[in-house]
Parts: structure tokens; C-alpha cells; sequence
């Protein structure tokens, strides 16, 4: 073994406060980046009534089962 002692030292962190946009843009690119902002969304999509009507109606249990029933000969 060395005579010589590993030493290991802190590096201090850039931020001074708990707010991610104080880091600024390039220290932190994955803190100010646009996906960040992945959950701002407007919210649910409604279907006008026109798209609605041109739907198919959902199937029921025994036509569902019948399909299953086709699919695993």
C-alpha cells in the first residue's frame, strides 16, 4: 500500500436557494428545460357531437367473450 492517504473533498452546490429557476439558464439544463413544463396541459379533450355520433358503439360482455373465444383457437 501507498504511504499516501486518500482525501476526498465536498464540492458545494451551485444553487443558494430552494427554487429551481434561481440556477439559471446552462448550469442546470434539466431544471429549466422545456420538459419541465410536460405537465401543463389544457386539460381533458371533448369530442364535439358529430365526432361522438360517428363512433361505434362499445361491445358488449358476450360479444367481447365471443371474440376472446375466436382469437385463442
Amino acid at each position: 500500500m501507498s504511504d499516501k492517504e486518500q482525501q476526498f473533498t465536498i464540492q458545494p452546490h451551485p444553487a443558494t436557494t430552494n427554487n429551481p429557476a434561481d440556477l439559471g439558464e446552462g448550469k442546470t439544463p434539466g431544471l429549466v428545460s422545456d420538459a419541465a413544463q410536460a405537465f401543463n396541459t389544457p386539460g381533458v379533450a371533448q369530442l364535439s357531437q358529430g365526432t361522438a355520433a360517428g363512433l361505434e358503439q362499445p361491445k358488449t360482455r358476450e360479444q367481447l367473450h365471443e371474440e376472446f373465444k375466436k382469437l385463442n383457437k
